[in-house]
Formats: C-alpha cells, structure tokens, sequence
C-alpha cells in the first residue's frame, strides 16, 4: 500500500517554502471530509500531524501530514503548493486547545514528487515530504508512524482506517477533535470512482454501507493504516 511513502526522496524536488507556487486550491475544498468518529485516546494516533498556515496574526490548520521519521512529514503534494509559513503541529488532538502535549516545528524545507502535476490530480503523484526545523521528541502522544514492510502492497479491499480533522456534519466549521474513519477499504487507482469537477473520489462501493462517508483526497495529506 504504502510503497509510494518513501517513493524517490533523493530524487524528489527541493523547493523553499517561500518559493512555492501560489495555488489557492487548499482552500475551495477544505473540511469536504464528512463523517467519522472521535479519536477515543490522545495516545492513538500519535503520528498525526496538524500543518498550519500564518495568517493575520494566527496560525490555522489546513491539511493533515504523517510523522515518519523526528524531522519528517509525509504529507499530500496539494497541501503544500501556497507560499505561505508553515508549521507542523504534532500531539494535538485539539486543535483550539492547549494540552501541554503538543510539540511544533515550522516546515523550512519541501520535496515535491517530481512527476505531480496539480493540473491532473487523478494522475497519482500526490505526495511531498516536509523537513522540519529540528527533530520532535518522541513521547506518548508524539511517535513516529507505524509503517509497513519495504515492498509491502495491501491486496484490493483491505480494510484500512483514515484519520483527520475534517467535519463530522455539513456544518462549515473544521472540528476542534481529531477523527477516525472506519470501515473504509483500500482500492486500487482504477477501482476509484472520479467525479469530474471536484475530484472527490467515493468509496461507497468498497465499504459497509451504512457508514456514509464520502472522504476527499485533496484534504488527507496523512497515510491509510490497516485495520
């Protein structure tokens, strides 16, 4: 599943936060993420990152990323295309509270899959890796994603589970709690079914349908875990 996590770092392009190019595409779809449940222990997925963007004054939370190694995210390549300044939030699983958990480094430098073109998102690619400042400390609520074996591919329709910081509801507001998303399983890219003028990807077909969720590949930015 997540051979692509590691993909070509060597290879991958170096660019400047600041050199970014300007693509305001983060913001016509973020919070389209809609259902899942709260993460029920600040212990369970110590991994997510929170990526935040400076603006008047304050510091607001616009993608998700993946801790994989104590100075390195994982995140999507869409995330990361606004010259804006970035900081990683790691350990919060409140976004609008204080914990005394959380740890944050600001993002200064970022590697682009060479092949992703944000004007054919279907195309794959969408992937980029965020160095960050100075290495975390690894605590209880602080840990570095748990990866699969180096090759490993999940077969179609392994069941796998999404988390975030996308909306539980339709309401426009993003929730102050991070979610899980269940019962979801792992396609192959042909299996995904397109909607041609949002690029929102559905897994209805793939999973129990009763859990109605409808999950937005423009927004993720974390990794897929197995169940």
């Amino acid at each position: 599943m997540l051979i692509l996590l590691l993909f070509t770092a060597l290879s991958a392009t170096a660019l400047a936060v600041s050199d970014l190019r300007n693509d305001d595409t983060w913001s016509s779809i973020a919070g389209r993420i809609v259902g899942g449940v709260e993460v029920p222990y600040h212990t369970s997925w110590p991994w997510q990152v929170s990526l935040q963007y400076y603006s008047e004054g304050s510091y607001h939370h616009f993608c998700g990323g993946t801790l994989i190694r104590t100075q390195w995210v994982m995140t999507s390549a869409h995330c990361v295309y606004s010259p804006r300044s970035i900081s990683a939030v790691l350990g919060d699983l409140r976004l609008f509270y204080n914990d005394g958990t959380e740890q944050t480094r600001h993002v200064i430098n970022v590697y682009v899959h060479p092949e992703w073109n944000s004007e054919s998102i279907s195309s794959g690619n969408d992937i980029a890796l965020l160095k960050l400042s100075s290495p975390v400390s690894i605590t209880s609520y602080v840990k570095l994603a748990s990866l699969p074996s180096f090759g490993e591919i999940l077969p179609h329709n392994n069941l796998c589970y999404l988390t975030g910081y996308g909306r539980t509801s339709s309401q426009p507001e993003f929730p102050s709690i991070l979610k899980i998303w269940l019962n979801l399983h792992f396609v192959t890219q042909d299996s995904v079914v397109f909607f041609n003028s949002s690029e929102i990807f559905s897994f209805s077909k793939h999973h129990d349908e009763k859990q109605q969720s409808t999950c937005c590949r423009l927004i993720l930015g974390g990794l897929w875990r197995p169940s």
